[in-house]
């Protein structure tokens, strides 16, 4: 039930769920190879976003929204997204922060609510990026 559920997470009507993806594997697809982590000592996640084959004009995107219950907080202020290049991530107009090189990306909950750091901690939330959706198993 579960799972079925989670399937759905962040589809519009007429449109095919996502991928469900567990946090702390490591996927490749295609040309790119990914793996999402809760670093809780540290209270962030660590998203690792290898980008193997590069194609010219190749542009990724990034964006971050977590589900707790029928809650959606999408590139929320909760969180402090920044990356390996020691940038903080400004998402545009649209909600995405383009790029063209391998990252990894980093989403700080330090100064999270309460309520969403006990989510997190419990594992009763799951993060929907664009290449699809990642629960806690």
């Amino acid at each position: 039930m579960l799972c079925s559920m989670l399937m759905l997470a962040g589809c519009t009507d007429n449109q095919t769920p996502q991928t469900v993806y567990s946090i702390g594997e490591e996927y490749t697809i295609e040309t790119i190879k990914f793996k999402i982590e809760n670093e809780e000592s540290q209270e962030r996640f660590i998203l690792h976003y290898d980008i193997l084959e590069t194609q010219e004009s190749s542009t990724h995107y990034f964006s971050f929204i977590l589900h707790i219950d029928t809650n959606l907080l999408k590139n929320s202020n909760e969180f402090e997204y920044t990356d390996n290049l020691n940038s903080s991530i400004e998402f545009d107009e649209n909600g995405y922060y383009e790029f063209s090189t391998s990252r990894i990306f980093y989403i700080s909950y330090k100064n999270a609510s309460e309520d969403i750091k006990s989510n997190i901690k419990n594992k009763t939330c799951n993060i929907e990026l664009p290449i699809g959706t990642f629960v806690f198993l």
